[in-house]
């Protein structure tokens, strides 16, 4: 009986630090995934920023 009240808490902290890593992983690929958008975004801007001047 001590030994599983001593070993429930040791579960539940090993899966929340499971839990936790993961979702540093994903948070690390939304990172990743958002800078991807931004340097698109400033690609696409680049490119269409001095035709938008000369239509003016």
């Amino acid at each position: 009986m001590n030994r599983q009240v001593a070993i429930a808490p040791v579960a539940r902290v090993r899966a929340i630090a499971d839990n936790a890593e993961r979702m540093a992983q994903e948070l690390g690929r939304t990172v990743a995934a958002v800078e991807r958008i931004v340097d698109d975004l400033k690609g696409f801007y680049e490119v269409v920023s001095p035709l938008l001047k000369r239509l003016r």
